[in-house]
Formats: structure tokens, C-alpha cells, sequence
């Protein structure tokens, strides 16, 4: 009963916003040079997904690493992503991107937020 409760709480007190709304964010929405060569490194991922998402990051001026190096940028991570390289990843101060965060990347060049 207690979850039931909640629910109609929040379907009662909380306003959902259309869609196609964003919330506005102070902060300025970095975006990524497209001239520039980023190294990226995709982990957890199907073969094939991966071979699909090396073939974007290659056309889109990306370099595609297979390990967690020094120059790498971004780290694009699968369902099934190691947690040895999330940890050098986070060691390093890398940005980890999901798959939908990085197709985004590539199609708007915005930069998630940390």
C-alpha cells in the first residue's frame, strides 16, 4: 500500500514537462572542436556494436583506442564495461559516455555534463 501511496504523491505534486522542453541550465554548454582529433576507447560492448560505433568515431575525426591511455578523452561504455577500466578512467579524470551520450556527441558536438 505504501508504494501506491507514493506514486499518487508524485503523480499528484509533480509537473512533467512536454517533451520537447528542456530545462534551461545556467552553465554553458560545452561543445566539441570537430577539427580536433579526440581519442576515444569503446568497452563493453557486442562486437558488432562496437564495430559500428568505431566506425562513427572514425568519421567524426576520432581516434579509437582499445585500452585506457593518457591522451584519451572519452571513455564510451557498454552494458558489459569492465570496472577496471572505469576505474582508470575515473583515476584519469576521463569522461565515461554512454553509447546514446556519445551518438549525441557526435550528432550535436555538445559535450555532457560532468
Amino acid at each position: 500500500m505504501e508504494l501506491q501511496q507514493r506514486f499518487a504523491f508524485w503523480q499528484k505534486n509533480i509537473s512533467v514537462l512536454p517533451v520537447d522542453s528542456k530545462p534551461k541550465s545556467n552553465k554553458p554548454i560545452l561543445k566539441r572542436d570537430a577539427n580536433t582529433i579526440d581519442e576515444i576507447c569503446f568497452t563493453g560492448f557486442k562486437s558488432a556494436d562496437k564495430q559500428r560505433l568505431t566506425k562513427i568515431a572514425i568519421a567524426a575525426n576520432m581516434l579509437v583506442r582499445k585500452e585506457v591511455s593518457t591522451n584519451l578523452k572519452y571513455l564510451c561504455c557498454g552494458y558489459n564495461a569492465g570496472p577496471k577500466k572505469l576505474e582508470i578512467a575515473r583515476e584519469k579524470n576521463i569522461l565515461t559516455l554512454s553509447e546514446s551520450q556519445f551518438i549525441n556527441l557526435i550528432e550535436t558536438g555538445e559535450i555532457p555534463e560532468l
